[in-house]
């Protein structure tokens, strides 16, 4: 069992998310785990998504993807709802992760899949990202970019 850091709730050992409150759990043996509190955020943001005119800096060691749902406490960093017309993306669809100068795109066991350039990701996969990449969560298609 993982207990949430935010409200005590006992979540099983594979979740991501309390089911609870929603906050993002971390497991022992993730070893980025340590380094994250609750306000990553990096002063010199060095990547986004795109989509249509839209750009999401991804600011944060675990950049959340997905749906917002304020009944079930969730709200993305990178929130699709706007983009997803047809719920294909779940509320807690993907992540991209930084670690040092690199990032990884994960699937976090969405209902319709994540694809990288075309291929598809199976949950927990951390995926190398690099400049230009197509990402699809569901039927939405975004543009992962590094600043250079």
């Amino acid at each position: 069992m993982i207990k949430c850091p935010a409200c005590g709730f006992e979540n099983q050992d594979d979740s991501a998310y309390c089911e609870e409150c929603g906050e993002k759990l971390f497991m022992a043996s993730d070893p980025m785990a340590s380094a994250v509190i609750e306000e990553d955020i990096d002063s010199e943001v060095m990547a986004s998504v795109s989509i249509e005119n839209m750009v999401f800096p991804l600011g944060r060691t675990y950049n959340s993807m997905g749906r917002r749902s304020p009944a079930d406490g969730v709200y993305p960093d990178v929130d699709l709802t706007d983009f997803d017309h047809e719920a294909y993306i779940s509320r807690r669809h993907a992540q991209i992760i930084k670690d040092g100068n690199s990032y990884y795109f994960e699937d976090l066991g969405s209902s319709n899949g994540s694809y990288l350039n075309g291929e598809f990701i199976t949950k927990g996969a951390r995926q190398l990202l690099k400049n230009g990449d197509l990402l699809k969560l569901g039927k939405t298609e975004l543009v992962f970019n590094i600043k250079s």
